[in-house]
């Protein structure tokens, strides 16, 4: 995972939403030096700390870890696979269960 670019996400929404670090690390419970070094990419977050900031923030988990809202990715994916001929959707099937059982 790439803490620096969640970090830049977690400020960029902080900010959108119009808190401080303070008004953030206190609604966390963390101090606003651990909040800056999350922010910095300097220190990394545990997953329950990135729960509560994407509740806090109202942000998706997906985005705040990968930048996007994969479950777009998701409904495009449904979207295409509907299209496709039953052979062509048997053999994506093959894909994915070879894929998941990795």
């Amino acid at each position: 995972m790439d803490f620096k670019a969640i970090g830049q996400r977690i400020k960029s929404k902080r900010r959108a939403v119009g808190l401080t670090q303070e008004a953030l690390a206190e609604k966390l419970d963390i101090s606003v030096e651990y909040l800056s070094r999350v922010e910095g990419g300097n220190a990394n977050a545990s997953f329950s700390l990135l729960e509560k900031i994407s509740d806090v923030l109202t942000l998706g988990e997906e985005e705040l870890l990968f930048g996007r809202d994969v479950s777009d990715e998701s409904a495009d994916f449904t979207a295409a696979f509907r299209n496709l001929t039953p052979e062509k959707q048997y053999a994506v099937m093959k894909i994915v269960r070879i894929i998941s059982d990795i």
